[in-house]
């Protein structure tokens, strides 16, 4: 909803939801299930960032459920309507971290080069939006130009792009 702020308070749960859920997610894995399951000690305080991140996480999914109004009518079959909202994207995020977690750091290196050369061309593509579309619309104007253009045997070409 614009203009009355709820939608940018919602945000900030939303991202305080998806922190809170990859600390817990990362903890759980790291500090908890793979000691067990490597029959090592747990690492106490991986048990209580767990605890403590879990818990965060559950404050701010009823604060999004409960704190904000529902402006639409949920019985109208013509609107989407998901159930479990936002507990179940909540335990979504959870299991997304949880299961991140146990990729190789090696992985994260290679993931996070590839971020880093993504920003690059996205910030290259930002800064000079006018140049890309110049060079579109020539490109598009050279291939209108010759599809339009008549051949040898007086007919009209047609090409097609894929």
């Amino acid at each position: 909803v614009e203009g009355d702020g709820q939608a940018g308070g919602v945000d900030v749960l939303v991202w305080l939801l998806m922190i809170t859920t990859c600390i817990a997610g990362f903890t759980f894995n790291q500090g908890i299930l793979s000691p067990l399951l490597e029959e090592e000690p747990v690492i106490t305080l991986s048990v209580v960032f767990f605890g403590l991140s879990s818990a965060c996480a559950l404050a701010i999914m009823g604060g999004i459920r409960f704190g904000f109004e529902t402006r639409c009518d949920m019985d109208d079959t013509s609107l989407f309507k998901a159930w479990g909202v936002p507990f179940v994207p909540g335990l979504a995020m959870f299991c997304n971290f949880f299961l991140l977690a146990t990729l190789p750091w090696m992985t994260w290196a290679y993931f996070s080069a590839l971020l880093i050369v993504f920003f690059i061309l996205y910030a290259a593509y930002i800064v000079r939006p006018t140049t890309t579309k110049v060079v579109a619309r020539s490109v598009i104007e050279v291939v209108m130009d010759q599809s339009s253009s008549p051949d040898e045997s007086g007919g009209s070409s047609a090409t097609v792009l894929a």
